[in-house]
């Protein structure tokens, strides 16, 4: 028998998903659906055996909803995925859901091939109005081709700070569990994601840099212990004791931010340390500056690998978080800020003034429900730790697809998708 075209694959495959999808719209989206038929049987209950009655209509809910479940989704959506495979990409190693998956988006990528947009309209983390500490959380929902991360929840989703410098962590490390709504019943009733994740704030400690926080005691160092410049140190550097960020956990009784007096590129080789980024996870470079204690004016230069972020100073007050990306998006990938020998650079080209440095941190994203977060410090006249009970919220909306909906569904995965046009694998 001759292998089937990509064209009636895909065609087989809808017609599975379809299955699935009529079946949640009898359960619960049609006007005349199994859950409003069961409130009406419910309402309309009399008689000696309503036991034996209510007994067979939870089994047939349960019947229905278990056609709907993950595991039937993938199931019905697996052999076509394999034929897929086999005819189409030419996969020989057919035993495992998500390395097949990875092929199969791979594969529509480089032949421009789309599905349907679920189009989430993604919330951004908001703080609630009464936060003691100005800290901000960053969401990144791009992955590294620029497409929406669509496998996450539509639902509204709540982060209340449960750990401070005073209940049980570091200053600057609180931690932030985050829920998204409770779950429906079954997956007739699907609605929140029911997840929870704790986010942990990042510091300098935690960055994947050495020496991160600048730490030394005041006056003109003759090295920066794991950076590089391309300018003599003790002539056009400064260690400050007084107008730093703020303390990281290891600095100890001395805290310090390192001011810059003169044109420079300071660099540091992921070879320091040893770092090795994983392709899988996103990355920013966040680092806090603060121009106005010594005037500084010019271009700040802010890179990581591939990629630069650049400030023009001028008039800025306080202590400002400049993060590479900006703003965060597929750029945070390693595939798109690659390079040989990776390092990180800050570079400060004077006018005038002297620029204060603090905070470089190198750090990776915490994913939670298809997205990736990340807890720091916000811009701002001076840092304030988050208290217990700070929170922020954000809710998150989609008008749905079909075909991308049950792939999220069966396998947690989605694919390259358009919204309306530029469509090769037409919903049922």
């Amino acid at each position: 028998m001759p292998d089937p075209t990509r064209a009636e694959i895909q065609s087989q495959w809808r017609a599975a998903i379809n299955i699935l999808e009529e079946t949640r719209n009898f359960g619960n989206v049609n006007a005349a659906n199994l859950l409003g038929l069961l409130d009406t049987l419910r309402q309309s209950y009399e008689g000696d055996w309503i036991d034996e009655a209510e007994t067979a209509a939870q089994a047939i809910r349960n019947s229905v909803a278990g056609v709907v479940s993950p595991a039937t989704a993938a199931r019905i959506q697996r052999p076509f995925l394999k034929q897929y495979m086999k005819s189409v990409v030419g996969r020989t190693d057919l035993n495992r859901d998500r390395d097949m998956l990875n092929e199969l988006y791979k594969y529509f990528v480089d032949n421009t091939l789309r599905v349907q947009s679920r189009v989430f309209t993604f919330g951004t983390p908001a703080a609630d109005g009464s936060n003691i500490g100005n800290g901000q959380i960053l969401r990144l929902t791009k992955d590294a081709y620029n497409f929406d991360i669509e496998t996450g929840h539509i639902d509204s989703k709540r982060a209340i700070c449960i750990a401070d410098q005073n209940t049980g962590t570091d200053l600057g490390r609180e931690v932030w569990q985050v829920r998204g709504q409770v779950r429906g019943r079954d997956d007739l009733e699907r609605s929140g994601s029911g997840q929870e994740v704790l986010l942990v704030g990042a510091t300098a400690d935690d960055s994947l840099l050495q020496n991160a926080s600048w730490t030394g005691t005041a006056g003109a160092p003759t090295t920066l212990p794991g950076w590089t410049s391309n300018v003599q140190i003790s002539l056009n550097y400064l260690l400050d004791n007084t107008n730093f960020f703020r303390k990281a956990p290891s600095d100890g009784s001395t805290s310090s931010a390192l001011e810059i007096v003169g044109s420079s590129r300071t660099t540091q080789k992921l070879t320091v340390r040893g770092t090795e980024l994983r392709r899988d996870r996103p990355y920013i470079f966040a680092v806090a500056w603060n121009r106005a204690v010594s005037s500084a004016s010019g271009t700040l230069n802010l890179r990581m690998g591939s990629l630069t972020t650049s400030v023009a100073l001028s008039a800025q007050t306080g202590w400002n978080i400049t993060t590479v990306p900006n703003p965060i998006g597929q750029g945070c990938w390693y595939k798109n800020f690659a390079q040989d020998d990776l390092q990180v650079e800050i570079e400060f080209i004077r006018t005038g003034g002297g620029l204060l440095i603090d905070d470089a941190m190198l750090i990776p994203g915490t994913f939670f429900d298809g997205s990736w977060y990340w807890v720091i410090p916000a811009s701002a006249a001076s840092y304030i730790a988050p208290r217990t009970l700070d929170e922020f919220t954000w809710n998150d909306l989609a008008t749905e697809a079909i075909i991308q909906q049950w792939l999220v569904r069966g396998f947690g995965f989605y694919l390259p998708h358009a919204n309306g046009s530029s469509i090769t694998w037409s919903e049922p």
